[in-house]
């Protein structure tokens, strides 16, 4: 967009801190504007009208798109613009052609109005951890994905009111280690006493999953994910992120031992077993992450 309309003010919002730094990395950050934002939250007042023309690719399932529609009117607010989105293709699931008319829907109870369509027009890379998924279940789907182009305009007489609204069930850290992203589901009953960090394989024996489905019952049980589409429940899950955030920024093992116990000193008496506890889940995921070999 900012290649097609040099003068344009182009904002790229997020939700995915590392995401965003990955792109810091190859945008002119001068021209092109980066801002840490969750969809799920009230947008801020400044942005509210900022846009005559927004772009988003969502999560296939309506219920983004129904936030989506939402956060696009608000960005455009009250006046004429106009609103482009990727939908997913009719063989995408069993009742994606349902599905597909609810996002209309919902595109209209948004009040824009459709005005092109182009079947097929966005290629996609089908990620590491789907290609491998996939590939468990005998499949060589390779760059499989295609999604049809829709644009939409609005008046901007009916700005939906700005309101958090809740799409994901749960919320996450991440962080990006190398080319592999990490989440850690972030606990709502976070503990103030240490817990011995462990890994634990969601399916006996296996720590891949079968399938990228968001239908998938495993889903729920999922502590730590990793683009390379391996999956572990956990226990010590703060200790865990502590971990990963120091094998990030490539720390000694003492140091992120350091980090664990400060972390918690202030809140209980740690255990003696503490560096044992820290180095075996340290050498599991610099094994997982495929980083430098860990001594």
């Amino acid at each position: 967009m900012a290649h097609l309309i040099p003068k344009a003010d182009v904002y790229i919002l997020d939700k995915s801190g590392a995401t965003l730094d990955t792109l810091r990395a190859h945008v002119d950050t001068q021209r092109i504007r980066l801002v840490h934002y969750n969809a799920e939250d009230t947008l801020a007042e400044d942005m509210v009208g900022i846009a005559d023309m927004v772009f988003f690719d969502p999560p296939w399932y309506v219920d983004y798109y129904d936030l989506f529609f939402r956060r696009s009117a608000q960005l455009i607010g009250e006046k004429y613009g106009t609103v482009a989105a990727v939908l997913f293709p009719v063989l995408t699931r069993p009742n994606a052609l349902h599905e597909r008319a609810a996002v209309f829907t919902s595109a209209m109870t948004t009040e824009l109005t459709l005005v092109a369509f182009e079947a097929q027009l966005a290629h996609y890379l089908t990620p590491h951890f789907e290609q491998e998924a996939l590939q468990k279940q005998g499949i060589q789907a390779k760059n499989w994905r295609r999604g049809d182009l829709t644009l939409f305009i609005t008046n901007g007489q009916s700005v939906p009111e700005n309101i958090g609204i809740t799409v994901e069930k749960f919320q996450w850290y991440e962080a990006l280690i190398g080319k592999i992203k990490v989440k850690v589901k972030k606990q709502t009953d976070a503990r103030d006493a240490y817990e011995r960090p462990e890994l634990v394989a969601i399916r006996s024996g296996e720590t891949q999953l079968a399938t990228v489905s968001r239908r998938d019952p495993m889903r729920d049980e999922i502590d730590l994910w990793t683009s390379t589409h391996h999956a572990f429940k956990l226990k010590g899950s703060e200790t865990v992120w502590v971990i990963v955030q120091g094998i990030r920024a490539r720390k000694t093992l003492d140091e992120v031992v350091a980090d664990v116990k400060g972390s918690f000193l202030r809140h209980c008496v740690l255990p003696d077993t503490v560096y044992d506890d820290v180095h075996g889940v340290w050498l599991q995921l610099h094994k997982l992450l495929s980083t430098e070999t860990a001594t």
